[in-house]
């Protein structure tokens, strides 16, 4: 009878905890807002600056953060500075702009922007039944007129998900919501800055 009864409740621990020692690829995503409007002519983006607290692994994957109570980390294939982008690009062309993505911005910019990613952040916990996905993102702003920086922004939100989904796609939802909460509070004040 004990024979059974350990391998049972190793293997209960391991549902429970998640299974440590793999790693949850999630995806990059973002969806637009399209809430806002108001801005005219061109508008040059410098590629964003990675300054968080990331870590690259050997194999290539960003390490974004960990199921906690297991060694599984929660990592990413996808470049961070170009999801940022992809939503900077989504959301300002739709708020009126002509886009113009560039690696530095260039002076003779009459509207620019240049972007630098500070944090970002995703765990999971487990308890007995629900699951809670966390994720952190925090980004700077620097908006030039020309040679004139005319205003700095740092927004930082997060978002969580709970739930008894153990796969990589709650935390998926987690991080697209963060970003969709920092574009939602950053675009409005950038398009006042640039059109004032």
């Amino acid at each position: 009878m004990q024979i059974t009864v350990i391998p049972l409740m190793v293997l209960a621990s391991l549902l429970i905890a998640g299974c440590g020692g793999i790693e949850k690829k999630v995806d990059l995503k973002y969806e637009r807002l399209a809430e806002a409007k108001g801005g005219t002519g061109e508008l040059y983006i410098a590629k964003p600056v990675e300054r968080h607290n990331i870590v690259k692994k050997p194999s290539g994957v960003l390490t974004l953060g960990v199921v906690k109570g297991t060694d599984a980390d929660i990592v990413t294939e996808d470049s961070i500075a170009d999801w940022v982008m992809f939503a900077l690009f989504e959301e300002f062309y739709s708020a009126g702009y002509n886009i113009k993505v560039v690696p530095e911005l260039p002076e003779s910019a009459s509207k620019g922007m240049k972007v630098v990613i500070l944090k970002v952040a995703a765990n999971q916990e487990a308890g007995l039944v629900m699951i809670t996905s966390s994720t952190d993102l925090k980004i700077s702003f620097e908006l030039w007129k020309g040679n004139r920086n005319v205003r700095n922004l740092t927004i930082e939100t997060g978002a969580e998900e709970k739930g008894i989904d153990r796969s990589p796609e709650p935390v998926n939802a987690a991080l697209k919501k963060s970003l969709q909460k920092a574009i939602e509070k950053a675009v409005p004040d950038i398009i006042k800055a640039f059109e004032e």
